[in-house]
């Protein structure tokens, strides 16, 4: 018989392909590229759309998450999963084999956990995990995620209301009392596991490379190529009084059973792995970091060849001396700017003419020259700066002759 490949959760047993069709659907997903006629804004920006590549839009046929009724779903009416109309909504999560390229460790990826009707999020465990010498990012559940609703009030909606570390299935699996957890009750609350063995002195502990949940995803490509999913199914058993039927003759059995609290007695546990394969990282590593490399001297070399042109440009057309004028009637000036009415330090000029007792000052006098009242032949003019005559000499600096 040809069933379809995709299936949710645990199966019942169909009789016919006509009841497998009515439970069973496919999955679409984004690709990545803007739509510019969606309302959606983040679909229409490209740089936004692109970090929702591979998301779901539809799972199981729907666009809603449901639980269908022992009977299947269509024609029998649908069963929303939960309560609550948000986390009914087909969460924009991937199914944890592609993410969009060009990861961010910081951001948290959600993903799509089809045991559990949900989807939970992963935070970024480790930005140096290496296989193949191909570095990866790993990726585990936020802690968070499986906390009951008191410490988080968001898994409410999930009707989390047991111990920490429990995914409550018994809505989404035909009101059978199941739960999930990590394997050997990895990360959950002690009232879970006291009941039924010691953890603590046990072989049963367990131990978090093993029994933990993770991916590694290349961040380049945003391609999981590492992965352990691994979840233990569990039933949870309410309390009986036994007293009066197996007490008195076996006091020993059931010890643990005689609180009124209930008991989550371990039925299996199971793990989904994949891993890249040493040829085919042979293959990415000479495509895509290969490609990094050349990058990366190309870009060297362009930096290079540019310094290169810039020396060329100085050696082949070097910077020409501005020139220096002198003019008998006024004060030399280097390109036409009068350093001493610029505020400059005051610049000195030599004249090799005669002049005949006359003292002119150079600053902020006019740039034409004035005869003011002419001192005596043997005096020198006050003011330390210009040119002064000195016995019908001219001198640069008069207050050198003193």
């Amino acid at each position: 018989m040809n069933i379809s490949s995709w299936y949710q959760g645990l199966q019942i047993n169909y009789t016919s392909q006509e009841q497998a069709d009515q439970q069973t659907g496919f999955a679409s997903f984004f690709t990545g590229a803007a739509d510019d006629s969606s309302a959606d804004p983040s679909e229409s920006d490209p740089d936004q759309a692109i970090l929702k590549m591979r998301q779901l839009i539809e799972y199981n046929g729907y666009s809603d998450l449901v639980a269908c009724a022992a009977s299947g779903c269509p024609p029998a009416p649908l069963i929303p999963a939960w309560d609550s109309p948000v986390a009914n909504r087909m969460p924009r999560a991937s199914e944890g084999v592609q993410f969009y390229p060009g990861l961010d460790p910081s951001k948290q990826l959600p993903v799509f956990v089809e045991q559990a009707n949900r989807a939970f999020q992963l935070e970024t465990l480790d930005q140096n995990q290496e296989l193949y010498g191909i570095t990866m990012y790993r990726y585990t559940i936020v802690p968070a995620e499986l906390e009951n609703a008191t410490v988080n009030p968001a898994n409410s909606a999930y009707d989390s209301y047991g111990p920490r570390g429990l995914i409550n299935m018994s809505r989404t699996e035909h009101s059978m009392p199941l739960f999930m957890s990590k394997p050997h009750f990895l990360d959950c609350d002690p009232a879970v596991w006291q009941p039924i063995f010691d953890l603590a002195n046990s072989d049963l502990s367990p131990h978090r490379e093993l029994h933990d949940i993770y991916i590694d995803v290349e961040p380049n490509l945003g391609t999981t190529f590492n992965a352990r999913k691994r979840l233990q199914v569990n039933m949870r058993l309410q309390p009986l009084n036994m007293s009066a039927l197996i007490q008195p003759h076996h006091p020993e059995w059931f010890v643990n059973l005689t609180t009124h609290q209930p008991l989550y007695m371990p039925i299996a546990w199971f793990e989904e792995a994949g891993t890249i394969t040493p040829s085919l990282a042979d293959k990415f590593k000479d495509q895509v970091y290969y490609a990094q490399r050349m990058e990366r001297v190309t870009r060297a070399g362009g930096w290079c060849a540019a310094a290169l042109c810039v020396g060329m440009i100085w050696i082949v057309f070097p910077r020409k001396p501005k020139k220096t004028t002198m003019d008998d009637d006024d004060t030399a000036t280097a390109g036409g700017v009068d350093p001493l009415s610029a505020g400059g330090a005051r610049k000195e000029t030599h004249s090799d003419h005669k002049h005949s007792g006359n003292t002119t000052g150079v600053g902020d006098a006019p740039r034409r020259m004035a005869v003011h009242n002419q001192p005596p032949p043997d005096t020198i003019t006050p003011g330390g700066g210009g040119v002064g005559v000195v016995n019908g000499e001219a001198m640069t600096n008069p207050t050198a002759a003193l």
